[in-house]
């Protein structure tokens, strides 16, 4: 493993778990996968593929994903995971598939099919590598893919004896690797296996040599160092023990000169084995005792005893990075869910708020409704006993013929009152026609007192325009009752009903002995207690606008001169729109 790479890609993970970053964690955790797969620590390198795979799920970055899990299927496959191998494959191929890269979601889908074919039959299987070959070499995205393919071409070959193919697609891999040590030393001595089992020593032989060449491995003292070790193994198979011997002593030269204190101290092993089988066993001791001589030299040389330490603390430090991570995430999540429950709860409290409002405003309503109802109903008695004192005064001076006359007239009105008054609005026509037969009667009983007159706005559809009920008629008796009766000549009542804009006015005009004259007149009592109907009247106005947001006004002027009282009421000429229909008549 590069120490670079691994501390780099470390330093990244370090600092993007602090920011809480998710994609660049999942970078850091690949690039980490990657750098342990080529040090062949495959449990390792599956462990932080699969958290990466995690992060990009949460990203939903279907591209990196369908990378990522090629990668892990690739390590499960190196630890013989065959089956989890394959089911990853068909995964890599569905999230390619998603992000419409066919000739990758092909591949995969023929690794998956390569290994299942590996348990039947080793024909099936090179067919199926073979096709995977040609769809590499016609990709050039794939290019990449090419020489582990020929590997698992070679493989396979291997394995049904096919030892000649096998060679030139080992060979065609390695023409493939760029820059890649470890996979061109993996390669040579699958090759140079190879040679070997078709007995050809020298084929082996120069596979090594013609490796140990390459600038790759000539720059990078332990890279060359383990390739002079492979030759010797070479060499012993075949039975040459001095080539074998000379390979180990140049191998041994480098390792402590290049400070490789673990590889000199296996080499030593090796080389002492060589000798005795030399019949050099002096040797052994001499070469143990330069070893012992040199040890403390390589040792200080060496980077590589820092660098596996530093590699376990780096692991040790992510581990707790992630650990802390974990805990972050649990905390957050428990504050999410306290959050969550306050929030549930602020709108649980609301929601209950609101009904009760609801439920308040409604039990209100059906108040004001109530007590609507009582007033409108109260006016009834309050009319009738002042109806009947007529009909009993016209009875007491024995006049029995307009006595009938004012009990049919007011019998009529009774029966239109009655009728409408489980109504809060009724339209104007049936309103007009009660004031009318009102008027009659009060004028019966009072002919010699007042006239009146009864003016309605040709232009208003009476039938249309909705008023209050029984909103009229107290003003009228209010102005026949406290008003007119009580001057020495004969006063007059006007009414008129008239539209200006979208408001209806009804204006009740007499030149009475007016309020404050009549207030002289009332006894201590009538002093004491406002009139009964126009207390009523305006509690049912109040009532109407609450209920209906309507702007029913009722405005009172004393005229100049104490010449009578005018009453003006306003009221909105669309009241019909504004209200439910079972309110009306």
């Amino acid at each position: 493993m590069q120490r670079s790479k691994f501390m780099s890609a470390a330093d990244k993970l370090d600092d993007a778990l602090r920011e809480n970053n998710d994609l660049k964690i999942a970078a850091a955790y690949y690039a980490l996968g990657d750098e342990y797969e080529k040090a062949g620590d495959y449990p390792a390198s599956e462990s932080y593929f699969l958290k990466s795979e995690i992060y990009y799920k949460k990203l939903q970055d279907i591209k990196a994903l369908a990378e990522v899990t090629r990668r892990i299927a690739k390590v499960q496959e190196f630890q013989s995971k065959k089956s989890k191998a394959v089911s990853t494959y068909n995964t890599a191929a569905s999230y390619s598939a998603k992000s419409k890269d066919e000739p990758l979601k092909s591949i995969n889908k023929k690794d998956a099919e390569r290994i299942e074919a590996s348990n039947i039959s080793a024909e099936k299987e090179e067919e199926i590598i073979a096709s995977k070959v040609r769809e590499i070499e016609q990709s050039p995205t794939l290019k990449d893919e090419l020489p582990e393919t020929y590997i698992q071409l070679a493989d396979a070959q291997v394995r049904s004896n096919n030892l000649v193919p096998a060679i030139g697609n080992y060979q065609n891999a390695i023409q493939n690797v760029r820059n890649d040590p470890d996979q061109l030393i993996t390669l040579t001595n699958k090759l140079s296996d190879t040679y070997i089992l078709n007995n050809d020593m020298k084929g082996a032989i120069e596979s090594n040599k013609k490796l140990l060449q390459q600038p790759e491995i000539q720059n990078n003292a332990p890279k060359k160092v383990e390739v002079i070790q492979n030759l010797s193994k070479v060499y012993l198979r075949n039975n040459d023990q001095a080539e074998a011997a000379k390979a180990l002593e140049e191998s041994y030269r480098i390792a402590v000169q290049t400070g490789q204190t673990l590889e000199a101290r296996d080499i030593v092993g090796k080389l002492a084995d060589v000798y005795q089988l030399m019949g050099k066993g002096n040797k052994s001791v001499v070469l143990y005792k330069s070893f012992l001589k040199d040890l403390e030299k390589v040792i200080k040389a060496d980077s590589t005893l820092q660098d596996l330490e530093l590699i376990a603390l780096t692991e040790q430090k992510i581990k707790k990075l992630e650990e802390e991570q974990v805990l972050k995430d649990k905390l957050i999540s428990k504050q999410n869910t306290i959050n969550f429950a306050l929030l549930g709860g602020i709108i649980l409290l609301t929601i209950l708020m609101m009904l009760i409002y609801k439920s308040l405003r409604s039990i209100r309503r059906r108040n004001k409704i109530i007590a609507l109802q009582s007033l409108r109903k109260d006016m009834n008695p309050h009319f009738i006993f002042n109806s009947l004192n007529s009909i009993n005064q016209f009875i007491s001076q024995h006049d029995e013929r307009t006595a009938n006359q004012y009990l049919t007239k007011f019998s009529t009105l009774m029966r239109g009152v009655l009728e409408h008054s489980a109504h809060d609005f009724i339209p104007l026509s049936k309103e007009v026609s009660m004031i009318e037969n009102y008027l009659q009667l009060e004028y019966q009983r009072f002919n010699d007192k007042f006239t009146y007159t009864l003016h309605i706005d040709e232009t208003i559809d009476q039938d249309d325009v909705l008023i209050p009920n029984m909103i009229i008629q107290p003003h009228l008796e209010n102005a026949v009752w406290h008003g007119l009766r009580y001057k020495d000549s004969a006063g007059l009542l006007q009414v008129a009903i008239t539209k200006n804009n979208n408001s209806i006015h009804v204006t009740i005009e007499d030149n009475g002995i007016g309020r404050a004259e009549s207030h002289k007149l009332k006894t201590a009592h009538q002093r004491e207690r406002k009139s009964k109907g126009t207390g009523n009247i305006e509690q049912r106005i109040k009532l109407l606008n609450e209920l209906y947001s309507l702007n029913i006004q009722c405005d009172t002027v004393d005229l100049l001169n104490s010449a009578g009282t005018k009453i003006i009421i306003t009221f909105p000429a669309d009241i019909a729109d504004k209200i439910p229909k079972h309110k009306t008549l």
